[in-house]
């Protein structure tokens, strides 16, 4: 029987990966971290974030098809 652990890694691209290390350095504030769905559907309604005014909700959205694959398969 094969093992039923199958690799389960997002692939993301130069610009996310650089906008990762943005928040890392904390270049990007006052995100330290990638939002949570509660976080930013306030910041998408408010446009405020940690009460600074902040444009859009930040979350890491990877595309194409291996990425696709990978998230429709996760429970």
């Amino acid at each position: 029987m094969g093992s039923s652990k199958r690799n389960k890694s997002l692939y993301i691209d130069t610009e996310a990966l650089s906008t990762l290390a943005l928040i890392e350095a904390g270049l990007i504030s006052p995100v330290d971290k990638l939002m949570n769905e509660k976080e930013a559907k306030e910041v998408d309604k408010t446009k405020m974030y940690k009460g600074v005014p902040f444009p859009f909700a930040f979350v890491l959205a990877p595309e194409g098809k291996r990425n696709n694959s990978v998230l429709q398969n996760l429970k």
